[in-house]
């Protein structure tokens, strides 16, 4: 079984606020379960996010593959992810550095999952916004994607359920699960105005496939 996402919450500052980002959930989080986190900022200039953390000392670690810094396209992102978690009433915390514009903050809370699998985070102009391929390793991954996009994210992409078009920015907030391990690909509808978009996605496998999650855990805490 794969996992499914219990909660969200969202922020989109505007004019951005001090660092750090904090957002808290709307509930309390069920202890041993997962927090997922996206942070991004459009525009302005690019953007350093820092090391993720939550009022219960959680261990977040930075998701391979799941950040960029687009200087061009004016485009910073990054995801992290905690594993048995405390629980309770949480907030979390993201500091960053540089010349943000349109900063946003997403948070998740999932069950059922053991630890990251793969991900990808990309830019671009055209129509519908994709990420790079990823490969992934487990069947039945939880995959959460998020773009946000100059003009209006029209919807989820192929085979993706909406979670959200949010209000502030209009940005797509979006999960799947896929059902056998391999090369996928995320992908969110713009407006067809191609104007500049960011995307990023990651995956997450079922507890129940009984992989380690400390040796699905790349990169370094951040």
């Amino acid at each position: 079984m794969s996992g499914s996402i219990i909660q969200h919450a969202v922020t989109e500052p505007n004019p951005p606020p001090g660092t750090p980002l904090t957002l808290a959930f709307g509930s309390n989080v069920t202890a041993g379960n997962a927090i997922v986190v996206f942070a991004a900022n459009l525009n302005g200039g690019t953007v350093s996010f820092g090391t993720c953390t939550d009022n219960h000392s959680d261990a977040f670690s930075a998701l391979s593959g799941c950040a960029i810094t687009d200087a061009t396209r004016a485009v910073s992102m990054k995801a992290y992810a905690a594993f048995g978690v405390a629980g309770g009433a949480t907030t979390v915390q993201v500091p960053y550095s540089g010349s943000p514009n349109l900063l946003t903050l997403y948070l998740f809370e999932v069950s059922g999952v053991g630890g990251f699998d793969a991900g990808s985070a990309s830019t671009g102009t055209t129509t519908t916004a994709s990420t790079t391929s990823f490969t992934t390793t487990h069947a039945s991954d939880l995959c959460i994607a998020t773009t946000l996009q100059e003009s209006t994210s029209a919807g989820a992409g192929t085979g993706f359920t909406l979670i959200e078009i949010t209000a502030a920015m209009a940005n797509c907030l979006e999960f799947t699960t896929f059902a056998s391990s391999g090369s996928h690909t995320a992908t969110a509808q713009g407006d067809g105005s191609n104007q500049v978009w960011g995307i990023n996605a990651a995956t997450f496998f079922p507890a129940s496939s009984g992989a380690a999650k400390n040796a699905i855990l790349f990169g370094t805490v951040a």
